[in-house]
């Protein structure tokens, strides 16, 4: 009999240090290592997510003949070109995940010139990289003040003319610097809206806390397997999208925790998840998504 692997996504059973690794980015290349997935580390877009069915695994199915589909692995968290090197996004990221902004953040420049490119280029602030940087935390980590302080005062300024819809966007895709920025005056991006009475886009602002609250505990329901809480918390298409720090969504944590009734709940409910991609643009194949 195959003896299966052993599951460390229930938190309630685990201690707290374990929990915190379970959730962290070493155990998901632990987890694609020891099922055999992750052949080179350095070619990250080919990872795919290798985790037991548990539908199968309940049957005890050991037949070799069936596995075509005795795993979810190979077939829920396949990238949009199914096994294909990925074609170039508009925005051009490279293998490692970083676009043009990563790149410049990581380097210094004249008076006013990233800033611009910032404020030209079509790529997001939001998308972050192999290791889950976006170009604020590149910028940052290379201790770039003035590259951080042009990003922050690019966001203060969306703030400042009204753009809250561009803002959403950035809370939608897990974008985590927006309402501790201050300007170069020593405003927060709440008293920079307020100054120039958006006041659409102040009620936005005020309205971040609580959303990625509730992103938080739909992604921890998920987690420990609440097929009913999940059903309470997501209550809109929004919620179900928002990304964490890790650019997954709602149904990217439900693949990796094998939470079968979930993930169907999640695609069924909410279908433009299946197109949305995490920081590889991987994303979920519909047909192992839906009731069977």
């Amino acid at each position: 009999m195959v003896k299966k692997p052993k599951r460390y996504y229930k938190s309630e059973a685990l201690p707290h240090d374990r929990r915190n690794f379970i959730q962290s980015d070493a155990f998901l290349c632990h987890s694609y290592k020891s099922f055999g997935i992750l052949s080179n580390d350095t070619d990250l877009e080919k990872l795919r997510i290798h985790i037991k069915s548990k539908g199968e695994s309940s049957k005890g199915n050991t037949n070799s003949g069936n596995s075509g589909h005795s795993t979810i692995a190979m077939q829920t968290a396949m990238d949009s070109t199914r096994g294909n090197p990925p074609p170039a996004t508009p925005q051009n990221r490279d293998k490692n995940g970083q676009n043009v902004l990563h790149f410049a953040a990581a380097r210094p420049h004249g008076r006013s010139a990233f800033y611009r490119l910032v404020e030209e280029s079509r790529s997001s602030l939001s998308e972050r990289d192999d290791k889950y940087r976006t170009p604020r935390d590149v910028a940052s980590e290379n201790d770039l003040q003035e590259n951080v302080r042009a990003i922050d005062k690019y966001v203060i300024n969306l703030a400042a003319d009204g753009k809250y819809q561009e803002l959403n966007e950035l809370l939608l895709d897990g974008y985590d610097h927006m309402v501790d920025i201050d300007d170069d005056s020593g405003l927060n991006i709440l008293e920079s809206a307020q100054k120039k009475k958006q006041y659409k886009t102040v009620e936005f602002l005020r309205s971040v806390a609580n959303f990625e609250e509730r992103r938080d505990w739909l992604h921890k329901a998920i987690r420990v397997g609440s097929l009913p809480h999940v059903q309470y918390i997501c209550d809109s298409a929004d919620v179900a999208r928002a990304k964490d720090e890790h650019a997954r969504t709602s149904l990217h944590i439900a693949t990796l925790c094998e939470e079968k009734e979930i993930m169907d709940f999640l695609a069924t409910k909410y279908p433009e998840l299946l197109t949305i991609g995490d920081n590889f643009n991987r994303i979920i194949a519909a047909e192992f998504c839906s009731p069977s």
